[in-house]
């Protein structure tokens, strides 16, 4: 899988080397690692593009991604930006946070936000990988698939002002519903 893989860069130096060990683990499990603007910043590439072009480059990288993988320890405004980005284009993001860190500090867009589609787990460099192998494992069982629904106007009116009111799309809602109630009940 391609994967996007950012972070704030700022507190750069401190989080160096817990960065590159994320990176480092998600290429040992034969996925793709994106040039975003953190993969360059880790190996010291010079930037030769503009704000404009960078942001575009790195639009264009999430586009083209299967998954994101954000460390977001350090609150940032451009994690939060690509963060939206991914999420408006159904992209699954796990978002990663140090084990040390207090849950309250984590940004509340990113802890608010109610999509299946947002994975949040804390780790340290032993966990990562069980916390990354999990998160691909369920990329595979979830992936999407298309079949017709054909329903009352009740339960379509039903569906739409639950999707509303959780400001999802319909199959989103549906999805959810379907898993919290039903899948994960019996699972239990």
């Amino acid at each position: 899988m391609k994967i996007y893989y950012s972070s704030s860069t700022a507190n750069f130096i401190s989080n160096e080397t817990e960065l590159k060990e994320i990176q480092k683990n998600i290429e040992g499990r034969n996925h793709e690692v994106m040039n975003s603007w953190l993969i360059k910043k880790l190996h010291k590439e010079k930037n030769k593009l503009s704000s404009k072009e960078r942001l575009k480059e790195n639009k264009k990288m999430i586009l083209n991604s299967d998954a994101m993988v954000l460390e977001v320890t350090t609150p940032s405004i451009g994690i939060g930006y690509v963060f939206g980005y991914a999420l408006a284009h159904r992209k699954p993001i796990l978002c990663l946070y140090k084990d040390k860190f207090n849950d309250e500090e984590i940004s509340e867009v990113i802890k608010g936000e109610s999509s299946s589609l947002i994975f949040l787990k804390n780790y340290n460099n032993e966990s990562i990988g069980n916390i990354l192998d999990k998160f691909f494992e369920n990329l595979e069982l979830h992936k999407l698939q298309k079949f017709n629904f054909v329903a009352s106007k009740e339960i379509v009116d039903f569906i739409k002002q639950g999707a509303e009111k959780e400001r999802k799309s319909a199959s989103e809602f549906l999805r959810d519903l379907i898993a919290d109630n039903f899948i994960r009940q019996i699972n239990s």
